[in-house]
Parts: structure tokens; C-alpha cells; sequence
């Protein structure tokens, strides 16, 4: 902001002002607020107010602009809020070893419908189809509804020992170039049934799933084990080989308990949370195709 005076009506040797207008220049623009009393001024000094209120402003020269970013000490720092770099995000890994209990309930002799056993919501609905132009024999829907199915198994009619004894599909199993992944029979001496799948699973929180094997381990012929163990097989995801080892009940990510065997009274699934939808149907899918390889059906 600059001010001055201008001086009007001047007479006299003397250059007697008889009224003196504050002035003030704000942006370009004059202002005359208020006007001051009459002063006696000199002409020398009325010279030179009137040079200092017409004299070209003065304005400094901009900084030199500069490419270089502020130092690294001129940038505050945010507060931290959070003692994890994850902050306030949380997530669930299989190597949480948390679990869902899922019942699988029979309705009729085609249809089960699959719910949490803290929630009676039904969240799946199986189907047994008898129809031949159906995309496979056994088809999962969203509970309530019944257009297109989220999975699908198809059984293999009378396998021979190297063939699939199933098939498996948990996404989009009516498209053209949807993915089929096996169930077989595998040998061993020392559990009565195993068998071998090959599951989509989420083994990090966030990155894509990936397709690795496990095993089915049924010693259902015993009372006193009226289940179905699903194991991984081969080194758990960061661990190395010489940790490996089927004993370490980290390797046992779904436990099947059946109705009618051993004493249960319902079909439960413990399954390891983390794994992702594809994971869970596949235990869910896979289930019906082992019992159905042993001749047994889900009560």
C-alpha cells in the first residue's frame, strides 16, 4: 500500500494549502478516505510531497524460480497414527489358522442348501441334477437364486485307475472356455482312502490366487474318525522344505464331519479361513465326489 497528498487551491508565496486529501493506492487504485484540516505548508516541502505521491512505484523482482524440490527437512512430517504400516487395514491369511464351520443341510433327496452354523441364513444352494443337458451332476446357486450356477461338479461314470474320478469347476462352469480341474484316487498304505485335487486358493492376501494340490485323506471306515482331512501337499507357502511335514496340523486346512458316522449329528466343514471363494467351493464339491467314489451318500 502506498499514500500521499495532494495539495489544491495553493496561494500565496507561501503555497498556503487550504485543504490537504489523504491519499492511499491500493492495486492501481486511489482512495480518499477522509479529508484532513487545512496545513501550512512550505513550497519546498509541498514540492516535495507532490514528487513523492507521482513518482513511479517501485516493485522488487520476483525470486529466482528454481527447478530443485525442497529438501527433505522443509517437508513436515505426516503424524503417525498407527503402529503398523498396514495402518487401520486388516486382513485374513490362511496362516492365521482361523476357521469357518459350515453345515451343509439335506432338503430333499436333490437339494441341500449350505449355511454358517452361527447363522441359519442359507448362503449356497446344491442341486442334484438328474438332467443329462445339465453342464454337470451336481450344481451350486446363490441361495436364492436359481439361473446360473457358481460351480459345478461333474462325475466321471465308471473311471479307470489313472482317470479322474471327478471333475471340478468354481467359476463360470457354463462358459465355453471354462477351467475343469481334476479328483483322483491316490495309492497308499496307510490310510484306507486318499485322494489327490487340484484347488484355486489365495495364498497371500491381495495378489492372485493360484492352483496348487491336496490331499484327501478318508479313513471313514473307523468310528472313531467320522471325517475327511484335506492336507496341503508340498512346503506351506513361506516355509521352506525341511519344515514340510503332514504331521504339523497347519497342513490340515478343512476337517469334514459327516452326519450319521462316528456319532455326528450334522454336516460340518471346519475350513480355514483366508483361501477365497474357489477354495471353499472346491472342499464343498470335492467332498460329494470322494463319498460318492466310496459309495456313500450325504445324509
Amino acid at each position: 500500500m502506498c499514500s500521499g497528498a495532494l495539495l489544491h487551491n495553493i496561494r500565496g508565496p507561501d503555497f498556503v494549502a487550504q485543504y490537504t486529501v489523504q491519499l492511499f493506492i491500493r492495486g492501481g487504485a486511489i482512495y480518499a478516505p477522509w479529508v484532513l484540516p487545512p496545513i501550512q505548508l512550505s513550497a519546498s516541502l509541498a514540492h516535495f510531497l507532490s514528487l513523492c505521491l507521482y513518482a513511479p512505484l517501485q516493485m522488487s523482482d520476483p525470486p529466482p524460480y528454481t527447478v530443485d524440490p525442497p529438501s527433505e527437512a522443509s517437508i513436515p512430517s505426516p503424524p503417525l497414527t498407527s503402529d503398523r504400516v498396514a495402518g487401520d487395514v486388516r486382513t485374513c491369511s490362511i496362516a492365521d489358522l482361523q476357521h469357518d464351520y459350515i453345515r451343509i443341510s439335506r432338503d430333499t433327496s436333490t437339494s441341500y442348501h449350505v449355511n454358517l452354523t452361527v447363522d441359519p441364513t442359507p448362503r449356497y444352494r446344491i442341486h442334484l441334477s438328474t438332467d443329462s443337458s445339465e453342464v454337470a451332476d451336481i450344481l451350486v446357486f446363490p441361495a436364492f437364486s436359481s439361473t446360473v450356477p457358481v460351480a459345478a461338479l461333474r462325475l466321471v461314470k465308471n473311471p479307470k485307475r489313472t482317470d479322474p474320478l471327478a471333475w471340478i469347476c468354481t467359476r463360470m462352469p457354463h462358459a465355453a472356455n471354462a477351467r475343469w480341474l481334476p479328483v483322483t484316487k491316490a495309492a497308499s498304505l496307510v490310510y484306507g482312502e486318499v485322494y489327490r485335487s487340484q484347488i484355486p486358493i489365495v495364498t497371500t492376501p491381495g495378489l492372485p490366487k493360484s492352483v496348487r494340490s491336496f490331499v484327501w485323506r478318508a479313513p471313514l471306515s473307523a468310528p472313531s474318525a467320522p471325517y475327511m482331512e484335506i492336507l496341503w501337499e508340498g512346503p506351506l507357502p513361506y516355509m521352506s522344505q525341511r519344515q514340510s511335514s503332514h504331521d504339523d496340523f497347519r497342513y490340515i486346512f478343512a476337517t469334514c464331519m459327516l452326519k450319521g458316522v462316528g456319532g455326528s449329528k450334522e454336516n460340518v466343514i471346519q475350513m480355514r479361513r483366508g483361501g477365497g471363494l474357489e477354495f471353499e467351493l472346491t472342499v464343498i464339491l470335492g467332498m460329494f465326489a470322494v463319498l460318492h467314489h466310496m459309495k456313500k451318500t450325504l445324509m
